[in-house]
């Protein structure tokens, strides 16, 4: 009963991820400005845009994260229609030249977010990126117990996977990201 609650409660903030997205994408205010680039400002892809380990879906995370060993990394599974993923981002982004400085930020999407969207606007937001195909992202989210966007994972210098968190957790998450430095 208990693990149904917690799927029930899930579901719920995906379906409220993707409609706050899908509603506030109908909306234009023009005073509103961003840090995040909007998609017509970019026309190439910049090297931050990584090719994905070539490995079965299963091993795709550790795969990606061997990548970073004796880093500290903060992963971010969102997509571009996830008003949460996009605030958050906002926030994180002027952390990265301080506070945030020596860690590896490492952004995940997949096929929820058009390619084209995405190709757009990972150029203003500072990290690497992956964009997976087919079942990748289900199952990652799966492995970490996770079923939303956004979802972090923080990652110490030893690769142990500290914390998984669904949706930005603020100070919470950015007193791990210090830990794990």
């Amino acid at each position: 009963m208990k693990k149904a609650l917690i799927i029930l409660a899930l579901a719920a903030v995906v379906a409220v991820s993707f409609a706050s997205g899908l509603l506030d994408g109908l909306k234009e205010n023009a005073e509103e400005e961003s840090v995040l680039p909007q998609p017509e400002q970019t026309a190439q892809l910049p090297a931050s845009v990584k090719e994905n380990p070539a490995v079965e879906p299963e091993k795709m995370l550790d795969a990606i994260l061997a990548r970073y060993a004796g880093e500290v990394v903060l992963v971010d599974f969102w997509a571009t229609w996830c008003k949460p993923c996009l605030q958050a981002m906002e926030k994180l982004e002027p952390l990265k030249q301080n506070r945030l400085k020596d860690v590896k930020f490492v952004y995940v999407t997949d096929a929820t977010s058009p390619r084209d969207t995405w190709e757009q606007m990972v150029s203003g937001i500072h990290g690497d990126h992956y964009y997976l195909e087919g079942a990748g992202m289900d199952l990652i989210l799966g492995q970490l117990g996770s079923g939303g966007y956004p979802t972090y994972l923080v990652v110490d210098r030893n690769g142990k996977q500290v914390k998984t968190f669904l949706g930005y957790q603020g100070e919470k998450m950015l007193q791990l990201l210090d830990k794990a430095l």
